[in-house]
């Protein structure tokens, strides 16, 4: 047809010129005129730089990062290039991997610092105009160094996520990062699964796809884990991405596969997990000690939110500490005991660990774990518990040891006669005792059930009949009644933070109170724990 027509159009001299000169536009269109599929390529100044994985900048420019030099790069949508140095020798993850670098959500760009020489693991933040304004090491877990992954994301959350990978035996976690630098990292349910890329889904969590364990897992913004198996084996799942239909798209680089998986809302079974202290010797220190190995147990309280409820069929509770516990004979964890109540029988089977129990829609189980040298369960210390259902789905749940409880004490004067000289000596004996006032400082406060007060009298005082010490007298108020058992003289109260109570000390010759003394208070709690106050008699 075109042709057929050229024909036509050059029998006609009018019409010869402007022929001649469309088919000059048709053959000749100058290279800025692009199509489709055309191609133009921009050299990376640097020589053999690298570049290996690049992002949509807030700043409507193109950013890279160079695997070779481990600089940070951005080119113009002109094709005009600019190299950022790292901040320290060899600090960028793109030396080993593909890179890690994003867009956060405050306009400037961040990215990975895999093993600096200087730094360390960690992440930086850079402007738009390429300055470095902030440095972000992850934080140690014990002796071990947790080391990011290849994969940096945004979160719906305003924080950024990354992937950390652990080993066997610590493990491998999610982690997230507030703006101002503050990590929080949770552990994966299956060990050594070599988590790589992650991504913001549209369900308001986050998609990430697990290389060894041959799944793709889910995280809620607050730290809440599903992991979906995938039915191909070892089908190698890596890249990442949400696709325009709503679905997270993944590659399965050993399967020679693209898979794709429904978002759709988070599973309905949550977890939510309280750490109780130690409060009793049901476990000891091996993945079979189903029994007491003379040291109390840390202690927690996991509670179920599930439609219909639903039936645990293993259990491992993880701990910065580190350490890791499970249900499980053939790992090399130790027991995690479990029971329907703190003092039920323990729902493990004797020859295996295993479990297999239900739970109702808001009930509750417990936990014992046993400690190593102390380390496990210290104030600050993040507890991961992550519960397999009988349907093949999971659900964690995270908390953190509460700080220490505090104490406060003063010294009142000798207000009031309630005890006498005696350990027992729940009565007045003709003389004014010494009288303190405690005070409490423990969120979520604490039951005290033991108390001892020792003077540089000298002199002591405490709520054990069986002691050789005179009775501590402790009520709520100066004149309350007595909180001390009349038979054993022992205390078992609650106190809110805040919260106060009155100790009455019987004198002795006149010496126990007398100006510069120094009175020292040590209380004892239902979870284990214990507290000191000091104060000196005006």
């Amino acid at each position: 047809m075109y042709f057929a027509m050229r024909k036509r159009l050059l029998r006609r001299p009018a019409l010869r010129l402007l022929a001649c000169f469309l088919l000059l536009l048709t053959f000749s269109a100058p290279s800025a005129v692009m199509g489709a599929g055309a191609v133009t390529e921009f050299p990376v100044p640097t020589a053999n730089s690298g570049p290996a994985e690049i992002i949509t900048g807030p700043d409507g420019n193109l950013w890279f990062t160079e695997r070779n030099t481990t600089n940070i790069g951005r080119i113009t949508p002109a094709g005009v290039i600019t190299e950022f140095p790292p901040p320290d020798p060899g600090s960028l993850e793109a030396r080993d991997e593909d890179g890690g670098i994003t867009a956060g959500p405050d306009g400037n760009l961040w990215f990975i610092e895999g093993n600096s020489d200087v730094f360390g693991w960690g992440f930086a933040r850079m402007t738009p105009a390429g300055v470095i304004t902030g440095r972000f090491p992850i934080p140690p877990q014990g002796w071990y160094h947790f080391s990011p992954g290849s994969a940096l994301t945004a979160g719906p959350d305003g924080n950024l996520w990354f992937t950390e990978l652990g080993d066997a035996q610590h493990g491998d976690m999610i982690g997230r990062m507030t703006l101002t630098g503050v990590i929080t990292q949770f552990f994966l349910p299956t060990p050594n699964s070599e988590p790589r890329g992650i991504t913001a889904g549209p369900d308001g969590n986050l998609w990430f796809a697990e290389v060894n364990a041959n799944q793709i897992g889910r995280i809620t913004p607050t730290g809440t884990i599903t992991e979906f198996a995938l039915p191909t084996p070892n089908s190698g799942p890596g890249g990442v991405t949400v696709g325009p239909d709503g679905n997270f798209w993944f590659t399965e680089f050993y399967a020679n596969q693209i898979g794709r998986i429904t978002t759709g809302p988070a599973s309905s079974a949550t977890l939510a997990l309280a750490y109780n202290g130690k409060l009793r010797d049901r476990v000891g220190q091996d993945n079979t000690a189903l029994g007491p190995d003379g040291a109390l147990d840390g202690t927690l309280t996991a509670t179920l939110s599930a439609s219909d409820g639903r039936t645990i069929t293993a259990l491992q509770l993880q701990s910065t500490g580190p350490g890791f516990w499970d249900t499980g004979a053939n790992t090399p964890y130790w027991v995690l005991g479990v029971a329907g109540a703190l003092d039920g029988p323990l729902l493990n089977d004797p020859a295996t660990m295993a479990v297999n129990f239900p739970v109702t829609n808001g009930g509750s189980f417990v936990l014992f774990a046993a400690d190593y040298q102390g380390v496990e369960f210290v104030p600050g210390t993040t507890l991961t518990l992550t519960a397999t259902f009988s349907d093949g789905t999971t659900a964690t749940a995270v908390t953190t040891v509460p700080a220490g409880a505090t104490l406060a004490l003063a010294y009142n004067g000798k207000l009031r006669d309630r005890v006498g000289q005696g350990n027992t000596a729940l009565s007045p004996d003709g003389a004014l005792d010494g009288t303190l006032t405690a005070t409490l400082g423990a969120s979520g406060g604490r039951t005290i059930n033991a108390l001892q007060l020792q003077s540089t009298g000298p002199g002591t005082w405490d709520t054990g009949a069986n002691t050789p010490y005179w009775v501590l007298g402790v009520a709520g108020a100066l004149d309350g009644p007595l909180l001390n058992d009349p038979a054993t003289v022992a205390v078992n109260f609650p106190v809110a933070s805040g919260g106060s109570f009155v100790l009455f000390a019987a004198d002795y010759q006149g010496i126990e109170f007398v100006s510069g003394t120094t009175l020292t208070l040590t209380v004892s709690f239902s979870d284990g724990t214990t507290a000191t106050a000091t104060t000196v008699v005006p």
